[in-house]
């Protein structure tokens, strides 16, 4: 039976009766970014229905809307507060989330129903917490799965939301003070580009901090290739993205600086291909994913630089005038929102690298400033 000729009964049936109810919608649940825009307003009209949060990283589309999404839930779940927020059930969509707090908690409060959608037959639960597995168009699931009465408000939907915007307000005001981080880079790079414009995210880093930072009602567009999360062919695969999109649409790739440099010859193509791309590079001169992971701290300073930092020690900026690329390095006082304002207008083939340079060090502590804020101000 097609997806189109299916029944339209309610394929959620009793679950959808409890009210401490979660949609999580990650990566990849329909193919495309039109159709994502579609589905994510799917979703977000089951939600409003049934009185559920959504728990949805960018990639996932969810974040173009602001009503049900809970966009600080990275921040919020690190926290012993996940206690209070265990679901009875919970809607995955699409992929496993990118984000570890999202994971960990789900693995932690072991809800009781746990139905994962996924139209490639995928199994996306590391932690075999899923009690139902619908091999069907996700799309199709949720639009068949609006109940016929909606629940309207509920203390559960109202609570989530008041810990959000709690969480929110701190991230703001951490963001807001002092020097630039990669959080604040995140801010400016939804400030500074068209409604609809999109964002390529590279692995590594920039989807965690796109989860951790955009927020919820960002009118933009995202995509990644998440693969088996390396970071080669960032660059590439945003070429070709640019080529499926309408002309008037930019495309902009947030990317950390070794992945930059591991796909160094996609940057080379871009003019070559006669399409224009704008690259947005967080340079901290190495990974500092592995600074947030258990190996930090646990071998010799020197061997963690050499084998997991890896610190390239490449001044990016020299990449100025080579295949038609235009460097600007932005400083502390630069107006990045400016910066890309006045590279996505551009339409002649080429690229303009923005190069934000983010001190490692500086930028973990405001990370751990952010948790430590938040925990207090959501138990306060």
């Amino acid at each position: 039976m097609s997806f189109a000729s299916a029944p339209t009964t309610d394929r959620l049936g009793e679950l959808g009766g409890y009210e401490r109810g979660v949609i999580l919608v990650g990566p990849d649940a329909v193919a495309g970014i039109t159709p994502g825009y579609r589905f994510a307003e799917h979703v977000a009209e089951l939600a409003r229905a049934l009185a559920w949060p959504v728990i949805g990283e960018p990639m996932s589309g969810m974040r173009l809307h602001n009503d049900v999404v809970i966009a600080s839930a990275e921040h919020l779940l690190k926290h012993p507060i996940r206690e209070e927020l265990r679901p009875d059930v919970v809607v995955k969509l699409g992929g496993a989330p990118t984000t570890a707090p999202v994971n960990q908690w789900l693995d932690a409060v072991q809800p009781r129903h746990v139905v994962l959608v996924d139209g490639e037959h995928r199994w996306h639960d590391a932690s075999f917490t899923t009690t139902e597995h619908h091999a069907v168009d996700a799309d199709w699931w949720v639009q068949v799965s609006r109940p016929a009465e909606a629940r309207g408000r509920s203390e559960w939907l109202d609570r989530w939301q008041a810990l959000d915007t709690v969480a929110t307000a701190v991230v703001d005001e951490h963001l807001i003070d002092g020097r630039r981080s990669s959080g604040r880079v995140v801010r400016e790079l939804c400030a500074g580009l068209p409604e609809w414009g999109i964002v390529m995210a590279s692995n590594s880093m920039p989807p965690r901090d796109l989860d951790a930072f955009v927020p919820a009602g960002t009118r933009l567009g995202f995509a990644g290739n998440r693969g088996a999360a390396g970071i080669d062919g960032i660059t590439s695969t945003a070429l070709g993205l640019v080529t499926q999109v309408d002309d008037a649409v930019p495309v902009v790739v947030f990317t950390g600086d070794l992945a930059l440099l591991h796909d160094i010859g996609g940057l080379l193509g871009v003019e070559r291909a006669g399409q224009r791309l704008t690259v947005v590079c967080i340079d901290n001169d190495g990974g500092q994913i592995f600074s947030m992971l258990p190996i930090h701290g646990r071998i010799d300073a020197a061997d963690y630089e050499t084998i997991f930092r890896t610190p390239h020690g490449v001044d990016l900026a020299q990449l100025q005038g080579l295949a038609g690329i235009n460097v600007t390095v932005v400083d502390a006082d630069d107006d990045l929102p400016a910066v890309l304002q006045a590279a996505s207008a551009k339409t002649e083939p080429g690229v303009d690298l923005v190069i934000v340079r983010i001190d490692p060090d500086h930028d973990m502590a405001v990370r751990r400033s952010i948790t430590t804020a938040v925990g207090e101000a959501i138990n306060g």
